[in-house]
């Protein structure tokens, strides 16, 4: 893994949480999923800290999954039951 500097991780999160803001904008507005915006933004996240290219995509794609379907288990625990 490449070495960072707190100031250029703190530029990478804020990066990341602004791209999260602009996929759930996108969900929001557009109806298209989340992972449209995020998987690329995961798979350049990927990359810029030196993750094997090989499987990089691969987690990439994972990670928005995994990301989706918690937050999806929560919304659907939390919705009320209609009968």
């Amino acid at each position: 893994m490449a070495d960072f500097t707190v100031l250029q991780m703190a530029l990478l999160v804020v990066g990341l949480i602004a791209a999260a803001i602009a996929a759930g904008m996108l969900a929001g507005l557009l109806g298209v999923g989340g992972g449209i915006v995020l998987v690329p933004v995961l798979f350049w996240t990927m990359t810029l800290t030196q993750f094997p290219e090989e499987i990089a995509m691969h987690m990439a794609v994972a990670t928005s999954l995994m990301g989706t379907s918690i937050f999806d288990s929560f919304c659907g625990h939390a919705a009320p039951q209609v009968a």
